[in-house]
């Protein structure tokens, strides 16, 4: 049974987004939607969306067999069409209209920073499915709805598929989401409308500056922020860099949590971190907020992931989930393709998906301080087509800890890995060599490794693919596969 095409009119009508549209003689029922031509079909609505777009898109989806077209500008008669003056939040209105708000069901909590959101929501989802609450997770490398996990194509999908799979979360009886919210969503309004219980913001650095992000810092903290206006309570981290404009940006009347680890005068944090402790068997700190006092106890590694497990863990009690279900849901945590550590025949191995200068620094900071004498060999890259100041502290980041550095591959989309390569090489003053597969350049790097020394793996975490064209996907068995099949491979040999 398909939606009637009236009460779309009436829901467009409301948001004051219909411009013009063309005479509908019949009733119509939209049995889908789509913004791809490639999956549009019979009786589909289909929008006409991006800046690339062009119309053998629509006659494509057209000839699929769609009923109706939703666009900027007009393109055909051949089909009813409805002209908006702002796609993006068209395209927001439609998937909640199609797949009948599903969002207003589940329980949402966003979580936006440059880095450590996806550790933040896989902790959060831990603990809340620990205390019972059915809690969909959706992140940059995956969503996972119960049993279910997807591939993730962005940190927070398109507004279609966010609600296709809001829906199937309710439908598989979900209580709760945990999501991460990217700068690049709010900007292009792929959560619009929705409502979030708790909204978390860990920390902004200077990243995603190009042409086809952000034009400048400002653009990206506003986008940032931006997501403060759907959260009924935000969490800040009060040692974030640029505090005093991202406090100013919560709207009055919404509910503020501070935490952190540090003393002020002002905007004193409300939830106070001490006693950090790491060594290699993880790490150890105190949480006190509303009174009491949360000793937390964890296997990972690395004082970065103090505030990611302390936003997570405020967000938890905030939603009402009794601390000693928390204490025990964050002792032994696995997040893939995350300070990853393995003993390889005598080799230390670390697999993260480090890939900016604040998530580089981070970790190669934990590593040396968990091996100060090895000798470490660190594989970086960069990505193509975007964030292009990664290249410079890509090889910058190197100089201060690496003893020898391998520049290869990483989703280098529409440009040459050779050439992504040599302008990452230009900054790296520490022994380098470049090796474009990346396949070969973990092989590479094994082979000419000894026991003892540490080996750190960047940029691709637990991903299983790479980008090597601009529609060019290469299915790729992922560093810690790689990894492990050297390793047989070694054992064979040396016994």
């Amino acid at each position: 049974m398909g939606k009637s095409i009236d009460t779309l009119i009436t829901v467009l009508d409301s948001e004051k987004l219909i411009t013009e549209m063309s005479a509908i003689e019949q009733p119509y029922c939209a049995e889908g939607i789509a913004d791809d031509s490639r999956v549009s079909g019979e009786g589909y609505i289909f929008i006409c969306k991006g800046a690339g777009f062009r119309e053998e898109y629509l006659n494509a989806a057209l000839d699929a067999g769609a009923c109706m077209y939703i666009s900027e500008r007009k393109y055909t008669d051949r089909v009813p069409y409805i002209i908006v003056n702002d796609i993006r939040r068209a395209m927001a209105a439609v998937g909640r209209w199609f797949y009948g708000d599903p969002g207003d069901s589940l329980t949402k909590i966003g979580v936006t920073g440059t880095k450590g959101k996806t550790s933040c929501v896989s902790i959060l989802s831990d603990i809340m499915r620990s205390a019972g609450i059915e809690t969909a997770e959706f992140t940059t490398h995956n969503i996972r709805i119960g049993e279910d996990t997807y591939e993730s194509a962005l940190t927070t999908p398109e507004p279609l598929e966010l609600q296709r799979y809001f829906r199937e979360a309710v439908d598989d009886g979900m209580n709760a989401v945990a999501m991460e919210i990217s700068s690049q969503a709010m900007k292009m309004k792929r959560v619009y409308h929705e409502r979030y219980r708790v909204g978390v913001f860990l920390n902004i650095e200077r990243d995603h500056i190009s042409p086809s992000e952000h034009a400048d810092m400002d653009e990206y903290l506003e986008c940032k922020v931006a997501m403060f206006r759907q959260c009924d309570t935000v969490i800040i981290n009060r040692d974030t860099a640029m505090f005093d404009r991202i406090i100013a940006a919560v709207p009055e009347g919404t509910k503020v949590i501070l935490f952190g680890q540090r003393s002020y005068e002002t905007f004193l944090p409300d939830a106070v971190i001490r006693n950090v402790q790491m060594d290699r068997g993880g790490l150890s700190f105190d949480i006190s907020y509303k009174g009491s006092t949360v000793d937390i106890h964890t296997n990972l590694i690395g004082r970065f992931n103090v505030e990611n497990i302390a936003a997570a863990v405020i967000s938890a009690m905030e939603l009402g989930v009794d601390t000693d279900v928390i204490r025990n849901a964050v002792r032994n945590i696995f997040i893939p393709g995350r300070l990853n550590m393995l003993e390889v025949c005598g080799r230390h191995v670390i697999i993260d998906y480090a890939h900016n200068h604040l998530s580089y620094d981070r970790l190669y900071r934990t590593v040396r301080s968990i091996y100060p004498d090895s000798r470490m060999t660190v594989m970086v890259g960069a990505v193509g087509s975007k964030a292009f100041g990664r290249r410079r502290e890509a090889g910058q980041v190197a100089n201060v800890y690496a003893d020898r550095v391998v520049i290869t591959e990483q989703d280098s989309a529409g440009e040459s890995a050779g050439k992504i390569a040599m302008e990452i090489a230009r900054y790296v003053r520490k022994p380098y060599k470049i090796v474009p597969r990346r396949e070969i350049a973990i092989r590479q790097i094994l082979d000419g490794s000894e026991p003892g020394d540490v080996i750190v793996l960047t940029g691709k975490g637990d991903e299983k693919t790479l980008r090597t064209g601009q529609n060019t996907i290469r299915q790729y068995a992922g560093d810690l596969a790689i990894v492990r099949m050297w390793q047989k491979s070694a054992e064979r040999i040396c016994g």
